[in-house]
């Protein structure tokens, strides 16, 4: 169904996601793509709070890379 594309396509997450990726992909380039698609896992808002908050997004890539 085209609308459903469009709505995912247009969700609030989707618009974090290249966000979130340009913070991990800093720090840890080689795992970027997987770190971010674990953290997307988390609600929008945690991924905000995450990216207003450097230090509490390092702890969570840092367990994300042990998981």
């Amino acid at each position: 169904n085209q609308l459903n594309i469009t709505a995912k396509k247009n969700s609030p997450k989707k618009n974090w996601e290249g966000k979130l990726y340009e913070k991990i992909e800093e720090s840890h380039p080689e795992d970027a793509d997987k770190i971010t698609g674990m953290l997307l896992e988390m609600t929008v808002e945690d991924i905000e709070r995450l990216l207003k908050n450097p230090q509490e997004l390092q702890d969570k890539i840092q367990l994300a890379e042990k998981a």
